[in-house]
């Protein structure tokens, strides 16, 4: 519970009214001013399983135009290629992309291992093709293009590369559950699958709103488990949203979100118990 409801215990402690402890009293308030979860519990305060990982490997790094290698010059073509021929442990949030440089791109193909295609758009000029879809976790891609320039000369390439491995894959599960209702002080808590070490770039993936318009601020527990609390109780009949834009988050320690998720849960009326000497 907040600072000001421990105040408030420890004034009455030892109260006694009717042979009722004021410590028993209070315990009604609870519906209004929910504790955190309990997460060893049974029944609805359990969140959904959390996977877990812990095998080493490299660290997965996005490719993107900015750490790009120099074009590769084939058959008096000059093109880049993201990732690059090659490339593992590439971060699936990663958009595969080709630059041609002197050239136009003539097609495209970009394909799983397995066979299933990956869509993109080509720039105005046909200089520039970028893929749309989004890459999945542990797989294998196949990129195929043709490039030709204005004398006619014209190359064929393919390239291929993977995906960041289950092991460093990262989950998390967050309580109040999606549609919930909940009493006005229930902070928001989210528990992480792997240690996150870059904090700042996860609390930026996460975004609360309430239909109140009320602001709060993230405080970690640990490594593993942050909470959220808006700066007052939230308010009576509230709807709360929590965005979780994870995929492709570097958590650090070689960790990657690896989900995408919208939570809503509300608030019910304001249920408070005075006690009076």
């Amino acid at each position: 519970m907040r600072d000001q409801q421990q105040g408030m215990s420890k004034s009455h402690q030892g109260l006694v009214i009717g042979g009722v402890s004021v410590a028993a009293i209070l315990i009604a308030a609870a519906a209004a001013v929910a504790v955190a979860p309990n997460w060893a519990g049974t029944g609805d305060n359990v969140p959904a399983a959390i996977s877990t990982s812990t095998s080493a490997a490299p660290t997965p790094t996005p490719t993107t135009a900015s750490n790009a290698p120099e074009p590769t010059v084939a058959a008096g073509l000059a093109y880049n290629a993201f990732p690059a021929d090659g490339a593992a442990q590439v971060n699936p949030v990663t958009a595969p992309e080709i630059r041609a440089e002197g050239g136009v791109i003539e097609s495209v193909t970009l394909r799983t291992a397995g066979g299933e295609p990956v869509t993109g758009t080509l720039s105005e000029d046909n200089s520039v093709w970028t893929a749309t879809d989004r890459l999945a976790f542990a797989t294998g891609y196949i990129f195929e293009f043709v490039l030709s320039d204005a004398d006619g000369n014209a190359v064929t390439e393919s390239h291929s590369f993977s995906t960041v491995m289950p092991a460093n894959e990262a989950d998390a599960a967050m309580y109040p559950r999606d549609g919930s209702t909940v009493g006005t002080g229930q902070p928001i808590e989210i528990n992480f699958s792997e240690p996150v070490i870059i904090r700042d770039e996860v609390e930026s993936a996460i975004t609360v709103t309430s239909s109140s318009g009320q602001t709060g601020a993230f405080y970690w527990l640990s490594d593993t488990k942050v909470r959220y609390r808006a700066e007052e109780f939230w308010a009576p009949n509230s709807t709360i949203t929590v965005d979780m834009e994870l995929f492709g988050v570097d958590y650090g320690n070689e960790m990657i979100g690896n989900f995408d998720d919208q939570l809503v849960f509300n608030t019910h009326n304001t249920r408070l118990a005075v006690v009076r000497q």
